[in-house]
């Protein structure tokens, strides 16, 4: 797949979604890394440029200085010793697979995720409310039987991925995760002695065998993917009508 990154006002940003957040430190030694190319030697012209892997290049970079222009690299096969084969269109060069192996990544890696990163005992938890089919249901300290359950579900709420990381409104419709389709949980809550709070919405299962389950932070424009022991644990075993048709 391809992927476009561009730089402005000294931020890496994805060119065609730059309001997703990445990760600057990792995608800077990145890039730095591959503008320090070093050729470890010159192959010369080669004539068939298929027996190095070019028919179907690896990879493709394309790099725009502001005072060079546009250079693109074309990478091929591995040599015995495992050091990659580059072209820049006129010539072979060998390079370090170090180099190369600094552009295999997952998107995923580049990107600042949000994430629910609290751990809390059953005892923090002062009020909570679930809003789930028109109805709110409020648990509070005196019942410590369900804070000990929801308490275990805030701890081990975290992604397993994500459906989206620059939410639009259609992808709320799909996840059900509008304003009159989603659960709604909030609670209040001490966090080393400060007073917070808490707003998680949950949508619809991910998969067809419920396994997994859509869920977004409040403020968050990013849907993340959840197992739904962890939601069920949070919603101290509440199940919206739908699920019991």
């Amino acid at each position: 797949a391809d992927m476009i990154f561009k730089k402005k006002d000294g931020a890496w940003l994805d060119a065609m979604e730059p309001e997703i957040p990445l990760n600057q430190e990792k995608f800077e030694a990145m890039a730095q890394n591959f503008l320090n190319l070093h050729a470890i030697s010159e192959v010369g012209d080669a004539e068939n440029l298929s027996d190095y892997g070019f028919d179907e290049p690896a990879y493709e970079v394309t790099i725009t200085d502001s005072e060079k222009g546009e250079v693109t690299f074309d990478i091929g096969n591995k040599d015995s010793v495992g050091n990659y084969y580059l072209s820049d269109g006129k010539k072979l060069y060998l390079v370090k697979a170090s180099t190369v192996d600094a552009l295999v990544f997952e998107y995923d890696t580049l990107v600042v995720r949000d994430g629910l990163t609290l751990q809390i005992a059953p005892s923090d938890l002062q009020k909570v409310s679930i809003t789930m089919d028109g109805k709110t249901t409020e648990i509070t300290s005196a019942d410590s039987e369900a804070l000990t359950t929801i308490a275990n579900g805030i701890n081990n709420l975290k992604a397993f991925d994500y459906a989206s990381y620059h939410l639009a409104e259609q992808d709320l419709a799909n996840t059900d995760l509008t304003t009159d389709t989603r659960i709604t949980f909030q609670a209040e809550l001490t966090v080393n002695g400060e007073k917070k709070s808490l707003t998680i919405y949950v949508g619809t299962y991910a998969d067809p065998n419920r396994t997994y389950r859509y869920v977004q932070l409040d403020g968050s424009d990013m849907i993340m993917v959840v197992d739904n022991t962890a939601v069920l644990d949070l919603l101290n075993g509440m199940v919206p009508e739908k699920d019991l048709e």
